[in-house]
């Protein structure tokens, strides 16, 4: 039975590369190991992609009978808003009300082939809305979100897979992550 200690500390990963690369020794691990996981967010600003990464893994490891231990240091509200502390099974008291997040942006959700369409649609919202994308880019774009999506499950061999989004609007940008 093995055993891996792994530091997450988002202040440490401008990139998605160097965060994978921290992660990525998780996946030697196999049914009965053990992953100790510290996740640090002391007052550095982490994106939803990021977290989605570290959810998956956390998930990926359970799905294969690894035996994983999550200690948070620095509570991150914002992860907490995205639903984060709920994937990784860590309780989290939400202190503020929650608004709508239509249009602005989606949650860390997993989908499975009943759920994609509903889901693809929340995208495109937020594509519509905050884009100002034509018409015909749009509906190009849905379709291309519709394929990377299904793909995700067909070749995954999965029965779901994940997706966050996140529009900036200071920076005119829109993150979307889609993973399995």
């Amino acid at each position: 039975m093995a055993s891996l200690n792994l530091v997450v500390n988002f202040r440490q990963y401008s990139e998605h590369s160097n965060l994978i690369r921290a992660i990525s020794p998780a996946f030697e691990l196999t049914t009965g190991d053990i992953l100790n996981m510290t996740i640090v967010f002391s007052g550095s600003y982490v994106h939803s992609d990021s977290l989605l990464l570290v959810a998956s893994l956390v998930r990926n490891m359970r799905l294969n009978n690894v035996i994983v231990n999550v200690q948070v240091h620095g509570w991150d509200s914002y992860a907490s808003r995205v639903d984060f502390y709920e994937l990784i099974n860590v309780p989290f008291g939400e202190q503020n009300p929650r608004r709508s997040s239509r249009g602005r942006f989606i949650e860390l959700k997993t989908f499975d082939a009943n759920s994609i369409y509903k889901l693809q649609d929340e995208l495109n919202m937020i594509l519509y809305q905050n884009g100002a994308i034509g018409r015909e880019v749009l509906e190009l774009l849905f379709y291309c979100l519709g394929e990377i999506m299904d793909n995700t499950l067909i070749h995954s061999g999965l029965e779901s897979g994940w997706v966050s989004a996140q529009f900036y609007p200071k920076k005119g940008e829109i993150m979307l992550t889609i993973c399995d």
